[in-house]
């Protein structure tokens, strides 16, 4: 008769308002786990761990129907009354056994707050609201900001003329329809040349 000794998958301590979760196993050739569509099977297991553990939940999602897109990753970032929101579809799916460029999903990106919604690389404006439409193709990469106005123009005032080898001192302000403060922007001033190219060395 050949006894056999049973190890916990998972042990678990807690550590005052924390746990410590150990997993008892190793999960192999993870990449060979993704293109065979079994990885979604681990995802689900470290997501149901954390979800019975702790009330945490994600402030920002990307739904495909009713239920979180399973290749996507979300990360977020609150300035002040800004919120900025970057989704990463990952190149390989764990849904399919093979690449998925040609499989777009159109999904709804949930978002923490509501404001006015921008997409920063692509330069739109989405409207308002607690929530986005969206289509992403595997690898596909957004970067949403939320804001509390919608922004109107810029105001930008300098010296109407500069001799060579003195300052140009500028001034840019974010025009919005808010009564209150302004949240943190960016500006980037490009510079050209008289005859139209630019000068790369501003």
């Amino acid at each position: 008769k050949v006894e056999r000794e049973v190890a916990g998958a998972f042990y678990l301590n807690r550590y005052g308002n924390g746990a410590a979760v150990y997993g008892n196993f190793l999960l192999g050739d993870f990449r060979r786990m993704v293109t065979s569509g079994t990885a979604d099977r681990v995802y689900k297991v470290v997501g149901d761990l954390v979800r019975n553990l702790t009330d945490l939940k994600p402030p920002a999602k990307v739904l495909l129907g009713d239920e979180i897109l399973p290749d996507s990753h979300t990360v977020c970032y609150r300035n002040g009354r800004t919120w900025l929101v970057a989704v990463q579809r990952h190149t390989y799916s764990y849904r399919y056994a093979r690449l998925t460029e040609d499989k777009p999903e159109a999904v709804t990106v949930r978002l923490p707050v509501h404001g006015h919604v921008y997409e920063v690389w692509n330069r739109k404006w989405l409207g308002e609201g607690t929530q986005v439409q969206d289509t992403l193709e595997p690898g596909a990469r957004r970067l949403y900001v939320v804001l509390p106005y919608k922004v109107t123009g810029l105001r930008l005032t300098a010296n109407d003329q500069v001799n060579a080898g003195k300052s140009l001192k500028l001034q840019a302000a974010i025009v919005h329809e808010d009564a209150g403060q302004t949240e943190e922007h960016c500006f980037r001033i490009t510079v050209t040349k008289p005859d139209g190219t630019g000068a790369a060395w501003f």
